[in-house]
């Protein structure tokens, strides 16, 4: 892995300090955050909680 140069560095430290240090915007990333997860998660469940029959015949899942 190589080693990032003074340059790329000092780049980052300039746009990281670009960004708004308020706690809304704090309270905004976070519930973004937490909003993303929980979204993730829940369509996790849906998918695997869906099965497709096809038409005319029949399906009992006892384990997926």
């Amino acid at each position: 892995m190589p080693i990032p140069s003074t340059k790329e560095v000092n780049v980052f430290e300039d746009s990281r300090n670009k960004l708004p240090e308020s706690p809304q915007f704090e309270r905004a990333i976070s519930l973004l955050l937490k909003l993303g997860i929980a979204g993730g998660i829940g369509a996790y469940g849906v998918s695997n909680s869906l099965y497709n029959v096809e038409g005319g015949h029949r399906a009992i899942v006892f384990n997926r």
